[in-house]
């Protein structure tokens, strides 16, 4: 394998395996968030008037800022990721099989993404932020139907982090079986003959002699 498409490769595959890792980290950080702080008990000075669960938005705020920062950094993979894709596609480092599956691939990460960044999350965060200023208001039953549009949404959200997890994973199989579909590599006409050249001439060795060769009437070249 050359030099530089090791070195595109193992990039490719470490920003894949850093956005894996990024969203099963924030899933962890979130699914003990919640448990942590509900067995605290917390009430929180800035929402008095509040008669719901004060752990919920105490949560909350900490897992949004987990979930903010997980978002930029799969936009940042995503994006590194396919510039890398498409300068090994554009060296035709890949064989025709092996590009389709990496695009193929890149595709459905897109798709996921775009779903959840742009449809899911913006609905989400503006619910909580309802939600959050009707809490601070004392405004429980306004707070209640907030609470009530995030809850909705939050096991789609469960499910487009997995999908996209369990997209990376096989984005990783495909770049692991596409690195072993290299291209054969096929000799030019000119390096082939200068190569029997070569050989012909290892095989006569260096003190090989030219034999003269006499003409019809058996006199040897030179002589009359």
């Amino acid at each position: 394998m050359p030099i530089r498409r090791a070195i595109l490769e193992t990039a490719y595959t470490a920003l894949l395996a850093a956005w894996l890792g990024v969203i099963l980290m924030t899933a962890v950080g979130a699914a003990r968030t919640f448990p942590i702080l509900k067995d605290l008990a917390p009430t929180l000075g800035a929402y008095p008037s509040y008669t719901g669960e004060h752990y919920r938005i105490a949560a909350g705020k900490v897992v949004q800022t987990f979930f903010w920062w997980s978002d930029v950094a799969q936009v940042l993979c995503f994006v590194a990721s396919t510039v890398i894709l498409l300068v090994l596609t554009m060296s035709r480092y890949l064989t025709f099989t092996a590009a389709a599956v990496r695009w193929m691939s890149a595709g459905l990460l897109l798709c996921l993404l775009v779903y959840h960044l742009l449809i899911l999350r913006p609905r989400m965060a503006a619910n909580l932020s309802q939600f959050w200023e009707a809490a601070a208001a004392g405004d429980n039953a306004r707070a209640d139907i907030f609470q009530a549009a995030f809850s909705a949404d939050h096991p789609r959200a469960s499910t487009a982090l997995g999908l996209i997890a369990l997209s990376l994973l096989v984005a990783l199989v495909a770049n692991a079986w596409s690195m072993t579909r290299d291209k054969p590599q096929s000799l030019t006409p000119t390096s082939t003959t200068n190569d029997q050249k070569t050989a012909n001439h290892d095989h006569q060795g260096p003190d090989a002699q030219t034999i003269p060769v006499s003409d019809e009437q058996g006199n040897e070249p030179g002589r009359g």
